[in-house]
């Protein structure tokens, strides 16, 4: 049996329908038919009682078949389409909130190393790196798909990487870096530069699930006191997590 709501709700799409253009018909058989009904009553004889019965008694007929149709059949099917639409859609949101529960590769921040130049001490060499740690459950693979860093106006046009990603275990942090960057000016007490990356991640066997996206300024202060020490700060400008869409899968 339909609960409550399947009738309440049939019965008002029911009357919707009767309500419109297309329920017209019935309601123009109610209309005419009720003089000649009154008429049946009030003389048993007139030629037209027996029309006037037979029309309202049809259009009374096909109203209430109307209402029963969308109550029996279509709003307790109706509702089933919809309670399945919820529970799939419930269901994603389920398993979407678990992987993001699982898995997660977090930005801890930049790090900055200074080299100085043998063949010149008034020059400084750089690697700008981003460092990543594994806050999941189990272990993840990555892959860092793309990295631009900028540090004083300098970059590196042409970046070779030796290798752009690996297994990270629970909790693990590492550094991926940027190519160097060289020819800096050594006697400049602060450096600031912009860094952008975008890396991807999953289950080590399964496809990749998620990519992460980062862009930030950072600032490096290299002189304190008269030692050099490096200290970086960084504000981030941009930075995105999306769900990855799944791999097509060849039916066998």
């Amino acid at each position: 049996m339909p609960s409550e709501s399947s009738w309440t709700r049939g019965l008002r799409d029911g009357w919707r329908w009767l309500s419109s253009s297309a329920g017209i018909i019935p309601w123009m058989g109610v209309t005419f038919a009720s003089p000649l009904l009154a008429l049946q009553i009030l003389t048993w004889e007139s030629e037209w009682a027996e029309t006037g019965i037979g029309l309202f008694t049809g259009a009374i007929t096909f109203i209430a078949i109307v209402l029963l149709l969308h109550v029996v059949a279509l709003a307790p099917r109706r509702q089933r389409d919809e309670e399945r639409s919820a529970r799939r859609r419930l269901e994603a949101e389920r398993i979407e909130q678990e992987d993001k529960l699982l898995l997660g590769l977090a930005f801890v921040g930049p790090e900055i190393l200074f080299r100085t130049r043998s063949d010149d001490p008034a020059l400084l060499d750089a690697t700008v790196g981003v460092k990543l740690r594994n806050t999941s459950a189990g272990p993840i693979r990555y892959e860092v798909e793309s990295m631009t860093v900028v540090i004083a106006g300098k970059t590196n046009p042409e970046p070779v990487f030796v290798s752009r990603g690996g297994l990270l275990t629970p909790g693990e942090t590492t550094t991926f870096s940027y190519a160097l960057i060289r020819d800096l000016d050594e006697t400049s007490d602060i450096y600031v530069g912009v860094a952008e990356y975008v890396a991807k991640y999953g289950h080590p066997l399964g496809p990749w699930q998620y990519r992460s996206r980062r862009r930030f300024q950072f600032t490096v202060n290299h002189l304190v006191g008269n030692e050099r020490h490096t200290y970086v700060e960084h504000l981030m400008i941009e930075e995105s997590e999306e769900r990855m869409p799944a791999p097509n899968r060849e039916a066998p």
